[in-house]
């Protein structure tokens, strides 16, 4: 198999020219910490630990194409995303790495195939291993809540449950993921269900190839669902 094919099949070309490989990205969300938010038994709850929590977070954003970006800085890593049209919380400008942080995100959002942004998860076990499924999903491409459930030995509504738990769209893809009669599905960013077709519909103007397959788990290209082939045809 051609490298460009192994390219194709494992990851995208990053706008620096280096790859960014599918399977990287799912051993770093494998590799990271364990939930460490107030209340886990490896958290202590005294004072110390609050402030030490409560000071080491800052979110910062801006605006784009009318929804704000928003990210949760923790000891220098992406720990949380937000993209809505309004934001109820208080966030700092932008600077240096966080805005190029940000702007990464928002090409996310533009369907480019990019790197993210250096990022820490905190979630349970079982979310973690719902997520690092998704992030073998190739860009442009979908797969089912059922599928995922096959491959994870599971049930479909766990791992919705889970994907609606994500802590960081646009980063892990949770957007690729759709109904098993191919449907689109909720989404709860942006404006909803519109942002994640305009997001698959983005992608698939970008993709470099087909995949059929990856580490055992069926994925299919994006125009199988019915409104991301309306989204191309009106483009």
């Amino acid at each position: 198999m051609s490298n460009y094919c192994l390219q194709i099949i494992h990851g995208s070309r990053s706008a620096g020219g280096g790859i960014r490989t599918h399977e990287g990205l799912r051993q770093q969300v494998l590799s990271l910490p364990p939930l460490t938010w107030l209340g886990h038994p490896r958290i202590s709850s005294s004072r110390s630990s609050i402030k030490a929590l409560a000071y080491d977070s800052v979110w910062y954003a801006f605006k784009r194409e009318g929804l704000y970006f928003a990210i949760r800085i923790e000891r220098g890593k992406v720990t949380a995303v937000r993209f809505s049209p309004s934001i109820g919380f208080e966030t700092g400008s932008p600077r240096g790495r966080y805005l190029t942080y940000l702007e990464k995100l928002y090409r996310l959002y533009r369907g480019l195939p990019v790197s993210p942004p250096p990022f820490s998860l905190r979630t349970s076990p079982f979310v973690r291993k719902v997520l690092s499924a998704v992030v073998l999903i190739p860009h442009g491409h979908v797969s089912t809540y059922g599928e995922i459930a096959r491959h994870l030995d599971t049930h479909p509504r766990a791992v919705g449950r889970a994907l609606a738990s994500n802590p960081l769209p646009l980063i892990i893809p949770c957007h690729r993921v759709v109904k098993s009669n191919f449907r689109l599905g909720g989404y709860s960013a942006g404006f909803g269900a519109s942002t994640k077709a305009l997001i698959l519909g983005r992608e698939v103007a970008h993709r470099k190839g087909i995949v059929k397959n990856v580490d055992g788990m069926r994925v299919f290209p994006a125009e199988v669902v019915r409104e991301i082939r309306e989204f191309c045809k009106r483009k």
